[in-house]
């Protein structure tokens, strides 16, 4: 609720709450004047809370609440101090007046029905005269000065018929009989009193009517308060369902999209990836059909030239070392083929242990030590023996294999070729270093991850060397271990493995 909003709640409350006292409903009459006053001290408006503390001072001594009187009238003196205003003022001079003459302590309330006389001349208003000229009639005829009293009583009766205020033309008539009594005239006085009885009744009935008239006016108009704020509640809810309904269904729509949004890109990137492997596998089963297909055919040339006669037993069995060299490459070619096509299919285990990394790389030189001599390569191990790897052993021998292969092969005749290794704390660091052509660009990018995998794989410029770096790639990481491939002026091609260490790993499991 906004600032101005809040003032006309509070103003209504507070008329609402001097109905209430009009009509004797005191209870009621503090209730609402509550809740403006509550309205009126958060918006800081000082006049109105004046004004409703004044009532609620005049409606605790009608009530009879004398200590709730005494709190109001101190508060209300105080914000009078702070901030004047006329008619508040003389209003709650006159309430505390009453209080004093209620009291008979005629000569204080004679004070402060004086200090009204002040702003009831700013305020001019015949109700506020009348009721100063009744009080002021029962404050002199407390203090016994007949004739002062008579005055004030006599001007209070014609202005009530006047402004026919039943309730000031009863007190006015009680004062003008009291008045006839002690002047001795007892006719008079008793023929005032009994007019002033009289007019009380009719009063009092009428007044009875008009407070149930009222309250069930006040009743009627909660009723449709309430129904009105509850059909609001309804229509609120109702447009908040059809928001929600639309909400959902929006997200609904955008859901349903982006899913298919998703799928699509899903669908786009696995056909890529797709036609990828099928490319690279086309390629590879290219290479591997051909390096099958030569041993076999040298051997099916050798044996048609053997059995006609062609070429002697001594030239057959001299074709025999080549004929096993190729059926070695062909063997290691298949091989790696199938780690490859395992680890794309089905996927590969890792089971590692602790075994000596000198070992593995030895057994492995064993196994190329006839072209490293027929190129007179320069080979030298500078591993320890202490240095003990963490890795699967089956899969530490294909790697080394992949990697002493692509180094005798493409190492010149008499380089070098040098396995080095040495302890960085939780890892091993196996370094393969060789003399000869840098490799090219694209495939150290793939092996380093600096491109795209498959865009790689497509432009590899010697299949069976893209196929070995992809088994040694994929074991090496498939065991916990890390890799990177470069190119140096001095040392050539470098190869570099880290491979965990045996013993960090036994003391973490």
């Amino acid at each position: 609720m906004d600032h101005g909003m809040e003032l006309e709640h509070g103003i209504l409350h507070h008329i609402k709450g001097y109905l209430f006292y009009t009509y004797n409903l005191y209870e009621e009459a503090e209730k609402e004047q509550n809740k403006a006053e509550d309205l009126f001290r958060r918006n800081n408006h000082t006049r109105l809370l004046t004004n409703v503390k004044s009532n609620l001072t005049l409606n605790a001594l009608d009530w009879g609440k004398i200590e709730d009187f005494e709190i109001y009238s101190k508060e209300t003196l105080d914000l009078l101090e702070q901030y004047p205003n006329p008619l508040w003022s003389r209003r709650t001079y006159y309430t505390i007046a009453k209080y004093h003459l209620g009291m008979e302590n005629f000569k204080e309330a004679y004070r402060w029905n004086s200090k009204a006389v002040a702003p009831l001349k700013k305020v001019s208003l015949l109700r506020d005269q009348l009721e100063h000229n009744n009080l002021q009639a029962g404050i002199y005829l407390g203090l016994k000065r007949i004739d002062s009293a008579a005055h004030y009583a006599s001007l209070a009766y014609s202005m009530a018929s006047q402004l026919n205020d039943t309730l000031q033309l009863i007190q006015s008539q009680e004062y003008l009989s009291e008045i006839e009594k002690l002047k001795g005239k007892n006719e008079e006085a008793f023929s005032l009193l009994i007019s002033a009885h009289e007019t009380r009744a009719i009063y009092n009935q009428t007044a009875k009517t008009n407070r149930v008239r009222f309250l069930n006016a006040d009743l009627q108009l909660n009723n449709l308060k309430r129904e009105r704020r509850e059909a609001l509640a309804e229509k609120s809810k109702q447009q908040n369902r059809v928001m929600l309904f639309g909400f959902l269904s929006l997200v609904g729509l955008s859901v349903l999209g982006l899913q298919a949004l998703h799928n699509r890109r899903t669908e786009q990137r696995l056909n890529k990836e797709l036609e990828a492997k099928n490319l690279s596998k086309n390629k590879l089963f290219s290479v591997v059909s051909h390096d099958l297909v030569k041993p076999i055919n040298i051997l099916k040339e050798n044996l048609a030239l053997y059995k006609n006669n062609l070429i002697s037993k001594k030239e057959v069995l001299g074709s025999i070392p080549q004929l096993q060299s190729e059926v070695e490459q062909s063997s290691f070619t298949l091989n790696n083929l199938l780690y490859w096509a395992q680890s794309q299919m089905s996927g590969i285990k890792s089971n590692p242990k602790q075994t000596k990394l000198k070992e593995r790389v030895s057994i492995s030189r064993e196994l190329f030590s006839p072209e490293m001599q027929r190129k007179s390569l320069d080979v030298a191990c500078e591993i320890p023996q202490e240095l003990d790897v963490w890795f699967d052993v089956n899969h530490l021998d294909v790697v080394i294999r992949n990697m002493v292969s692509n180094a005798v092969k493409y190492t010149p005749k008499e380089g070098k070729i040098r396995f080095r290794a040495y302890d960085e704390g939780e890892h091993i660091c196996f370094v393969l270093t060789n003399e000869g052509d840098k490799i090219s660009p694209i495939i150290i990018n793939f092996f380093n991850d600096k491109s795209p995998k498959t865009d790689s794989e497509k432009e590899l410029e010697d299949t069976r060397l893209g196929v070995g770096l992809k088994v040694i790639k994929e074991l090496v990481l498939l065991n916990d271990g890390r890799l990177k491939l470069k190119h140096c002026k001095k040392d050539g091609n470098v190869l570099v493995i880290h491979i965990p260490k045996a013993e960090t790993l036994k003391a973490i499991l």
